[in-house]
Parts: structure tokens; C-alpha cells; sequence
């Protein structure tokens, strides 16, 4: 009857550790898409703010559907949702912080 207790002991342990490391590594692929995609948005918001000069260019309007598309991705990982107002605020001052210090230097 020992046995059994320390193998299924054994069992449940090595299932936690198991489920453990696939949590970090989901959290640490989401942690890292989340950067690429802030990454993404500070440079498609960098690139229409280099051309939204010139309105006449069809890259200035390239630029801009690019920086709405990565803007999108981005307020989609953050959780967004059309009728959640706290998530929406908490979306667009993450977005503030992450583009002030680009629009300061322009």
C-alpha cells in the first residue's frame, strides 16, 4: 500500500511541475507577443507621424491603416472589449505611456 501512495504522490507531482512550466511558458509567450506587438505600434506610429505631413502621399494612408492595425492587435491582447470602459481607460493609458516618449521627440 506504500507503494501506491508514492507512486501516485510521484504522479501528481510530476503532473503539477508538468502544468507549472506550461503556464510560465504560456505567460512568457504572451508577455513576449505583447511586447512585439507594443514594438509593432511604436514603429507603425512613428512611420505616420514621419509621413502625416504630406496627406497627398499614398504611404502617409499606408501608415496610418498600419498603425490602426497595430493598434487593434494590441488593445485585442490587452483584453479588450467594446462595452468594458475600465479595460478601455487602462488600454489608452497604456498607450499614452508607450507612444509619449516617441511623440516627444518628434
Amino acid at each position: 500500500m506504500v507503494m501506491f501512495d508514492e507512486e501516485a504522490a510521484t504522479l501528481m507531482k510530476s503532473e503539477s511541475t508538468a502544468e507549472q512550466k506550461r503556464l510560465l511558458t504560456e505567460d512568457t509567450l504572451q508577455a513576449e507577443a505583447m511586447q512585439e506587438a507594443s514594438a509593432e505600434l511604436q514603429a507603425a506610429d512613428a512611420e505616420f507621424e514621419r509621413l502625416k505631413g504630406n496627406p497627398e502621399k499614398p504611404e502617409a494612408w499606408d501608415a496610418l491603416e498600419r498603425r490602426y492595425e497595430c493598434h487593434k492587435k494590441l488593445w485585442l491582447m490587452f483584453g479588450g472589449a467594446p462595452c468594458n470602459v475600465r479595460i478601455n481607460t487602462m488600454f489608452n493609458q497604456f498607450c499614452e505611456r508607450l507612444l509619449k516618449p516617441h511623440k516627444a521627440d518628434a
